[in-house]
């Protein structure tokens, strides 16, 4: 523990958002049976070091340790005093949720109304709607802060904001504030992003056909932040080739998935990304829901299972959700049964995906090895193929991509490919099986391990 301790201390002189670590200790050492004094000890270094950093959070996660190990009374009198300085360092809104972690709901609530009071920007409003409706909903004051909101106001943006807040808690006054946001509404995005809304929210078809499609045109989804020199990149081409080939039988075998369970409802938001050709800007439940599951039915055609893959893994980016390695090795395997049109119209959304999300993005590994795996099953002679493995084994986190991979849940679905079209560019591509092995693919060309 003394050990840990000293780690920790010289540590936290280098990074001082560790503080909170010191919480932990100190949790260890009561737990260990360890005097009072090594768990003050470890509660005021780490209190200091916020304290230095302006960092309401972990002086907030701090007095809930200092809570349970040390007393009540004294971690509500050390929060106070930040509650004091929080103005000073504009971090006031934050001491709301600890004030509620630390069973003081009534003091939060008078910070919040305090705050409330002299609130003159928008945003300002709707953090304190949305604390409200986290954790203390049931609370008076709701209504006030939402009037507040609605006066200030201004943009489609900030009355959309407003619906999506207000809609769970008060259903009449979240249509009023989205039909404002529609009647402001002058970008394809946002726009997009309301038709969807009233879709979602309020089963208005309707309304949602009036203020526009729901989504963009895949290559408007986001900007690219880099450029992969020597590829073609595409988010619109596969999407437009397998959409064109969908029929509605195939639509309604999709919207199915989920035992037969709304599906109308995920049937025509199917039908308006055929039809109009724009795609979600996020991940939705209608038709998302289905999409997630009928791309690993083996029992849907692998071009409906394609077009499921293609629009989660594009609409999943405004999501954070990371599905490169299952969503994205469907696609994969899914092009390779459809043919090597589909496998290169495939390379060129994979290509965009690093492209939009740039090479830091930590799924960018996994991504390469999928093009990598899509390439060489069309074309194991292509001479970018070594280039690309070398480029993969420079990123950071790739030297365990083939352990990750054996862990995955496709890992089923990738053993065959790897086995098959790594081996096929091990025997063409200089130095492939040295550097497949660095990545973590053991076991050599007869049996490479995923």
């Amino acid at each position: 523990m003394a050990r840990g301790e000293q780690t920790l201390l010289a540590h936290s002189k280098v990074n001082p958002t560790g503080a909170f670590k010191w919480g932990i200790l100190a949790s260890a050492y009561n737990s260990g049976g360890f005097s009072g004094d090594h768990v003050s000890r470890c509660l005021n270094a780490g209190w200091d070091i916020a304290w230095r950093g302006e960092d309401v959070e972990t002086l907030g996660i701090l007095s809930a340790h200092w809570s349970k190990l040390v007393g009540r009374g004294d971690s509500v009198v050390r929060f106070r005093g930040v509650e004091d300085v929080a103005s000073g360092w504009d971090k006031l809104a934050q001491t709301i949720h600890w004030w509620h972690v630390l069973n003081c709901p009534e003091e939060g609530r008078r910070v919040r109304k305090q705050i409330l009071d002299g609130a003159t920007v928008f945003k300002t409003a709707l953090k304190l709607i949305h604390g409200w409706n986290n954790y203390d909903r049931e609370s008076p004051g709701w209504g006030e802060a939402v009037k507040r909101a609605e006066s200030l106001a201004q943009t489609p943006s900030d009355w959309l904001s407003l619906a999506e807040e207000s809609v769970a808690h008060d259903e009449a006054f979240g249509r009023r504030a989205l039909d404002r946001a529609a009647a402001l509404s002058n970008g394809n995005r946002l726009r997009s992003r309301v038709a969807e809304a009233y879709f979602s929210w309020f089963d208005d078809k309707e309304a949602s056909t009036q203020v526009g499609p729901l989504g963009v045109r895949p290559d408007d989804l986001r900007p690219r932040l880099a450029r992969i020199s020597g590829w073609e990149s595409s988010a619109s081409d596969l999407f437009d080739w397998l959409w064109s080939r969908v029929n509605r039988e195939s639509l309604e075998q999709i919207a199915e998935a989920d035992w037969g369970r709304e599906k109308e409802k995920h049937l025509w938001a199917l039908r308006s990304i055929c039809e109009s050709g724009f795609v979600p800007i996020r991940y939705g439940w209608w038709p998302g829901g289905v999409m997630s599951l009928a791309q690993w039915d083996k029992a849907v055609v692998p071009i409906s299972r394609a077009l499921c893959c293609s629009i989660l893994l594009m609409a999943s980016l405004e999501n954070n959700l990371f599905l490169a390695d299952s969503t994205g090795a469907v696609l994969v395997d899914c092009c390779i049964r459809i043919g090597p049109e589909a496998s290169a119209m495939g390379e060129r959304l994979l290509v965009w995906l690093l492209e939009v999300a740039g090479l830091e993005w930590e799924q960018s590994p996994t991504v390469l090895f999928l093009l990598l795996l899509l390439r060489s099953s069309h074309d194991p002679d292509d001479v970018r193929l070594g280039k690309l493995l070398l480029e993969l084994s420079q990123l950071p986190g790739a030297g365990d991509l083939g352990n990750e991979l054996a862990h995955s849940q496709c890992k089923e679905l990738l053993d065959p490919l790897v086995e098959t079209h790594l081996n096929a560019i091990c025997t063409r591509v200089p130095r492939a099986e040295e550097v497949l092995k660095s990545l973590g693919f053991l076991g050599g060309l007869e049996d490479i391990d995923v």
